[in-house]
């Protein structure tokens, strides 16, 4: 059932079986789970069924270190959470992104590719991707001519070009495939089930403000929760879920320190280090020979954009990436590139603003924050705007100007990109974000030799002459870098609680009945986007927790009062306050 925490247990406390806090993808994952168990679940989510100003509000902080903006426009605090704002990307991560890297500073999960495959495939489902064939072979034959009846595809979705594979040489460089999603907004694709669920109650606008132990500190029993018009109650539980995003996640740890001085789960100092996005990179001047300009096989405009690469009834879309041989002998972290189409008009100060426009008219940022800003911009540009919007809503190869790449770089952990709390407290009491993001030289390394050798066999094969910009080692970073908005690596993974934040099983060290979800726990990010690899993971801790319940139900409860009962809870150190 799904029920508005603003209309209903004031002052009163509300139990079950396992609650967990954040609705959004590996929340509603892991409840979904739950309710085909037949297992009590409570789902918190901080607001409503859409946004609205005051409950994003409670997203904005501060930033250091890189300009980082990661509230407006890049977080979504409603339910079905980061689902309302994503692309679609998909695609599960190879095993050399679990393995550990002697060149790359804290890399290596507790497990490999592996260990996921079964929930990768359970993960399709949940983010309704039809495929889980990610061979380019299955869907595009060398030749150039579509595999099997994609053909006949083609001209159904009137794709005005056939997709051709490069010519290139796999040992200097290999092609792949994502799959998109519709993108599955998970809060609309579900809400039926949650709604007539008999297991799991959604309570909306119910926001976590501290998370409490038992006396010993290595049992959570309860979490506050309050709504913005003034209501008050508690959840206990015998299990809890932390399923924030990466960015909140760290924020709830660090503040729940009422038992903890340095917040729940932080005796090693590490809860919101370790903080990682993707960054992107835009270089060079791509001047194609005649048979490969204008594919839409590895070019952003086309398969994101005009919808053009819809093969088989799949939507896809193919990057450029190193070989792990290449990638071992170089020694450098994991990158994908794509070409970008930039149309007449085209600019990074008017893609913004007119983005920015977009989001306003989709509800997914303030209405008037910044519009003043964002309308000058587009007035001093004005027929540029216009010449963008049309090459862009309609994919129009007349309109494009020219062509670059764009690359998104696996980040190198890095435990001084961290999340902290600020001295500004949200209009709950509750301290703000502040988000230090930091690269290191291996990114910048990484960037320039990709993009140099990416070129070098687009050269060799014929396919295309790319004039490259200055390297980034000597430019310094991008006056305007943006990530990917891919908030990952707070509360890492790791067998050590010396080294990480949750266990393989993503339970909190030292707290026994405490688990975190999503992105946050990753040790590592990748090149490739998060979205597969967090709800396989979401659905492995869905499964552990069904197991955990049925364990308990065959085992006989002994008579007597647990150490960690209400009664003997004290507290060791004060809460922050504000």
């Amino acid at each position: 059932m799904i029920i508005d925490g603003r209309r209903a247990f004031d002052s009163t406390a509300i139990e079950t079986e396992v609650c967990i806090i954040g609705a959004g993808v590996a929340g509603i994952a892991i409840a979904l789970e739950l309710d085909r168990a037949g297992i009590a679940c409570v789902l918190l989510e901080s607001g409503g069924e859409f946004r609205d100003e005051a409950t994003a509000d409670l997203y904005r902080g501060d930033s250091d270190g890189l300009p980082y903006d990661f509230a407006d426009g890049k977080r979504s605090r409603y339910l079905g959470g980061s689902s309302n704002c994503w692309g679609g990307f998909c695609r599960p991560w190879d095993q050399q992104a679990f393995v550990t890297r002697n060149w790359v500073h804290g890399s290596g999960w507790p497990f490999g590719r592996e260990t996921l495959e079964p929930w990768y495939a359970q993960a399709h489902r949940v983010l309704q991707v039809e495929s889980a064939d990610y061979r380019p072979e299955h869907w595009i034959a060398p030749s150039g001519d579509e595999a099997g009846d994609a053909g006949a595809a083609r001209k159904r979705h009137g794709m005005r070009r056939s997709p051709r594979r490069l010519p290139l040489d796999p040992d200097q460089v290999e092609d792949i495939v994502s799959h998109l999603s519709p993108p599955a907004k998970l809060g609309l694709v579900h809400r039926d089930a949650l709604a007539v669920s008999r297991h799991v109650s959604v309570l909306l606008w119910s926001n976590v403000v501290d998370i409490e132990c038992g006396a010993w500190g290595t049992v959570v029993e309860r979490v506050q929760v309050r709504t913005l018009s003034g209501n008050a109650f508690q959840v206990r539980a015998r299990s809890f879920v932390l399923a924030a995003g990466a960015i909140e996640n760290a924020r709830l740890l660090l503040a729940s320190n009422r038992q903890h001085a340095n917040g729940l789960g932080n005796r090693n100092d590490l809860v919101g280090r370790y903080f990682q996005d993707h960054p992107r990179f835009k270089g060079g001047v791509v001047e194609f020979a005649h048979p490969y300009r204008h594919n839409p096989l590895y070019d952003l405009k086309f398969h994101c954009v005009a919808d053009e690469l819809i093969i088989g009834g799949a939507k896809l879309s193919g990057q450029l990436r190193l070989p792990w041989a290449v990638q071992q002998r170089e020694q450098l972290l994991d990158a994908q590139t794509w070409f970008y189409s930039l149309h007449v008009g085209e600019s990074d100060e008017t893609i913004r603003a007119l983005q920015h426009l977009h989001h306003r008219v989709r509800r997914q940022m303030s209405p008037v924050r910044g519009l003043r800003a964002d309308l000058a911009v587009i007035g001093r540009r004005p027929l540029g705007a216009a010449a963008y919007t049309v090459g862009h809503l309609s994919g129009s190869r007349r309109l494009v100007r020219s062509v670059t790449m764009e690359m998104i770089v696996e980040p190198e952990p890095d435990p001084d990109s961290r999340v902290t709390l600020s001295d500004q407290c949200d209009a709950l009491g509750v301290r703000r974000s502040r988000v230090t993001w930091r690269l290191t030289d291996n990114v910048k390394r990484t960037v320039d030799r990709t993009f140099e050798l990416i070129a070098r066999a687009l050269h060799d094969a014929g396919v295309a002459h790319v004039r490259l910009a200055d390297p980034i080692h000597e430019t310094g970073w991008p006056q305007n870098l943006e990530g990917t908005y891919h908030h990952m690596g707070t509360t890492r993974m790791h067998d050590s609680p010396h080294a990480g934040v949750v266990d393989r099983d993503c339970r909190l060290h030292g707290v026994a009945n405490f688990y975190v979800a999503g992105s946050s726990v990753f040790p590592t990010s990748s090149s490739n986007h998060p979205t597969m690899t967090l709800t396989a993971l979401a659905l492995r801790l869905a499964d552990h927790l069904i197991d955990d319940v049925r364990r308990r139900a065959r085992q006989t409860e002994r008579p007597g009062r647990s150490p960690d009962s209400e009664e003997e809870r004290s507290t060791s150190a004060p809460a922050s306050a504000c």
